[in-house]
């Protein structure tokens, strides 16, 4: 009878285990995160540049176009058109704008992952380009927010990069902030 007990004590703690371990679900079984996101309990968690239920949208393919460009440098405002293009040359989270704060000037940027408060934000853009011009060497650095932009009073999606220019010769720095819209 005392067998019979441990017998039955074995068995029914197997029963428990299997059953315990059968309930555990893996949410990410049938996820399938697209351009390397990882998934998190069910849920795709994005690259920079990258966003969708699957991460399965290109950021920069929504940017792509002509837009109307308000800069401010150092009290002064002027307006232009830019192009926002892609090129095969470059990589999924780059693109390059034509017509920066120069109309011949070309600059690339990239979508960089930042997080705040642990909060992750995809839609960061961060330019750090050099442009020579004859003699003269210009440095362009700047960050903003492209892909996700806020609302004006017409309902556009605007977008904002502040950036600074340094010069080399002779020595010379400028601030500026650009917001666009898509014309």
């Amino acid at each position: 009878m005392r067998e019979y007990k441990l017998i039955l004590n074995f068995l029914a703690s197997i029963l428990i285990v299997c059953f315990l371990n059968s309930c555990e679900v893996d949410n990410c079984s049938s996820v399938s995160c697209e351009f390397d996101g990882t998934c998190v309990d069910g849920t795709c968690q994005c690259l920079a540049g990258f966003d969708g239920e699957f991460c399965e949208n290109i950021i920069r393919d929504r940017m792509i176009g002509n837009y109307t460009a308000s800069t401010t440098c150092e009290d002064s405002l002027s307006v232009k058109n830019w192009t926002i293009t892609k090129t095969s040359s470059l990589a999924l989270r780059e693109l390059q704008i034509e017509g920066f704060f120069k109309s011949d000037w070309i600059v690339k940027g990239t979508f960089e992952e930042t997080s705040v408060d642990n909060e992750v934000f995809l839609f960061n853009f961060k330019i750090d380009e050099q442009i020579t011009e004859g003699d003269k060497t210009y440095f362009v650095t700047g960050k903003g927010r492209l892909g996700m932009g806020f609302g004006n009073a017409d309902g556009d999606e605007v977008h904002r990069i502040n950036y600074t220019i340094i010069q080399s010769e002779p020595a010379d720095t400028t601030t500026c902030s650009v917001e666009f819209i898509a014309q």
